[in-house]
């Protein structure tokens, strides 16, 4: 008798494990379902203030993290962390201010956002006016506005369950009219959105090396 009740306990743990197992892909099925729907009425704004991220082009890639406009990133094997005035290159245990150009990891999806909310839109891409994107992007440069209003850039968005996880933007004609030599697409891939706490305490409290 013992032994039978052994093995109907057995067979009653099995049976709630393999019920368990059924209910939770039906309940993620029933939330595919809803996120879906949801994707195809309102897709909300990606105006994320906390990110880890990777920007790639054809020349290289920058990894790293950012949290309320400062950065952390790794570019050609060496540390970063720009404190939303300064960079400084991180060594051991103290920084080191460098003269770093931080460029591109100032395109955020929030910019992206305000670029985009009053663009022209095609097939899921937005066609942004330069002299927009210059406002925004090179914010210290005078742009002469006839000229920058001739060219466009192109961006695209991409979403999964309502979230940004993907932006390309095309900006060869940003690098045409500034005479640079560069293919002109980025990809930013973003990750961990809303996750990434507050990093720069720890490197404020650095030695910073003259």
């Amino acid at each position: 008798m013992e032994e039978e009740k052994k093995g109907l306990g057995k067979f009653s743990q099995f049976f709630w494990i393999i019920f368990l197992i059924f209910a939770v892909i039906f309940a993620r099925a029933i939330n595919s379902g809803s996120n879906t729907s949801n994707n195809s009425s309102t897709i909300k704004k990606s105006a994320i203030n906390n990110y880890e991220f990777i920007y790639s082009n054809s020349i290289s890639n920058i990894y790293g993290k950012a949290y309320d406009n400062k950065y952390l990133f790794v570019f050609n094997n060496s540390e970063y962390y720009y404190n939303g005035e300064k960079t400084y290159l991180v060594l051991d245990h103290s920084l080191k201010e460098v003269a770093f150009d931080i460029g591109i990891i100032q395109i955020t999806p929030s910019m992206v956002d305000e670029l985009t909310d009053s663009s022209v839109s095609s097939d899921k891409s937005y066609y942004v006016p330069l002299y927009d994107f210059m406002n925004l992007y090179d914010v210290d440069v005078p742009v002469n506005g006839d000229e920058a209003n001739k060219y466009n850039i192109a961006i695209n968005k991409y979403y999964k369950d309502d979230n940004l996880y993907m932006i390309k933007l095309d900006l060869s004609n940003y690098y045409l009219f500034k005479g640079i030599d560069n293919t002109g697409v980025i990809t930013i891939d973003l990750y961990n959105q809303g996750n990434v706490n507050d990093f720069s305490k720890e490197y404020e409290g650095l030695e910073v090396l003259k």
